[in-house]
């Protein structure tokens, strides 16, 4: 009988502040939240005391609020989860890399007189691009007859002057810092060979 008088206080409360709640709310799209709030209080009012009564015997209480962690166990969970934050900083400045290093490969050989680009990035810790440095192969200017008759360009760089290697960095170092608005002085380029 105690169990029924508790219930009935508990809904008759939760229903007199909910109607005076609804005097104080203007019409709108509020009042069916307020509503589906108001029904779930009046389930836990009717649940609460019925299930305290059948289940006396077990405690269903969590103080997660008195949970405290051990010294040594907080320092090594700090410890593992910063390893764990490195590790996927590192994971991502290798996958930028790499992705960078296929761009600026592509757009470097497009540059007339590269045949071959192989590109070197050096990210530093906080993400950014330290240098970039291209390793360039360029077709000679001459073309050259196989038994076939077919004309194709030779790989060795011997046949190119140090004015044509000079233009052919200069255009790649202006392209690439361009591109991704690096300074000149990030872009080192070497040509392969000579």
């Amino acid at each position: 009988m105690q169990v029924l008088q508790e219930i009935v206080r508990n809904v008759l409360v939760i229903i007199i502040l909910t109607s005076f709640l609804e005097l104080l709310l203007p019409e709108g799209g509020v009042r069916p939240f307020v509503r589906f709030a108001v029904g779930m209080f009046i389930v836990i009012a009717v649940l609460n005391p019925v299930l305290s009564l059948l289940f006396n015997e077990q405690e269903l209480k969590l103080n997660l609020w008195d949970y405290r962690l051990e010294e040594g166990k907080s320092e090594e969970i700090i410890h593992n989860g910063k390893q764990i934050q490195q590790e996927i900083i590192s994971e991502h400045n290798n996958m930028a890399r790499d992705k960078l290093q296929g761009q600026i490969d592509a757009v470097a050989v497009l540059v007339p007189g590269v045949e071959k680009v192989k590109s070197r990035i050096e990210i530093g810790e906080n993400g950014e691009l330290q240098t970039i440095n291209i390793f360039l192969q360029s077709a000679s200017p001459e073309a050259k007859k196989e038994e076939e008759g077919i004309q194709v360009f030779s790989g060795e760089n011997s046949n190119l002057s140090p004015e044509e290697k000079k233009l052919i960095e200069d255009k790649v170092v202006n392209i690439i810092s361009n591109f991704y608005g690096l300074s000149t002085t990030q872009i080192e380029v070497e040509f392969e060979g000579g």
